[in-house]
């Protein structure tokens, strides 16, 4: 039986990181070489190892931000094209 495709942004928990400490902890932790042009991101799933991550150049973000999103691969984070 094949495994289930979640539709990320409705059917798994999320949580906005959006405080610079947030935002270091990331950095420091998942996505190491992210430019500090990115305010804010949406974590999707565990916070400790996320399925996907969408980063946001702005701190408060709206659906009219586009994000950069970043998947997890094989214990890595590996940036959408």
């Amino acid at each position: 039986m094949p495994k289930r495709r979640y539709k990320l942004d409705r059917e798994l928990p999320s949580k906005l990181f959006s405080s610079e400490d947030d935002m270091e902890w990331l950095r420091m932790s998942l996505l190491f070489n992210l430019p500090r042009k990115y305010k804010s991101a949406r974590v999707y799933g565990n916070d400790e190892f996320p399925m996907r991550i969408d980063v946001f150049e702005v701190t408060e973000p709206d659906e009219s931000d586009e994000p950069v999103v970043y998947d997890a691969v094989d214990g890595k984070y590996v940036k959408r094209s």
